[in-house]
């Protein structure tokens, strides 16, 4: 697949990722929105609900399809030629990052709900929905490094 169809991708995740974040309260209390005191600092002033909302699936969808770019950007077809799938289009890269994902979700990382929702899941998700859709692909993906 092409830039163009990696970013696409990503951004479809990011929606989904956004929307999933806007949606759960991190205290597990009634579906609302409830920002960490970083981001009303970072604004200067307190957002919540709908425009919180907004806030979270647009963040989200930006960083996704940025991170959904990163394996071709880390591994150029021009530099590595056609079969050009190392380590960073791997299974190897991908199990690590949905380990990394668990890891978060299960709270082995102190991070506040904002931060999660509206940085780490979507640049996770964003490079994992590369991963899949080239794993769908006739050359699909490596166990560690391109084949010579």
């Amino acid at each position: 697949m092409r830039a163009k169809g990696h970013a696409a991708i990503g951004s479809i995740t990011g929606m989904v990722v956004g929307l999933a974040g806007s949606s759960f309260d991190p205290d597990g209390g009634p579906i609302t929105v409830a920002p960490d005191p970083w981001l009303t600092e970072l604004l200067g002033f307190r957002l919540t609900g709908f425009p919180l909302a907004i806030l979270y699936v647009a963040a989200a969808m930006a960083i996704a399809t940025l991170t959904a770019s990163w394996p071709d950007l880390l591994e150029p077809a021009k530099k590595y030629g056609s079969n050009h799938r190392g380590f960073w289009h791997s299974w190897t890269m991908l199990a690590a990052l949905v380990g990394v994902n668990l890891l978060i979700a299960q709270g082995f990382w102190s991070l506040g709900h904002n931060l999660r929702w509206l940085i780490v899941y979507p640049a996770i998700w964003g490079y994992i929905s590369h991963l899949a859709v080239d794993l769908a692909t006739p050359r699909r993906l490596p166990l560690l490094r391109r084949r010579r």
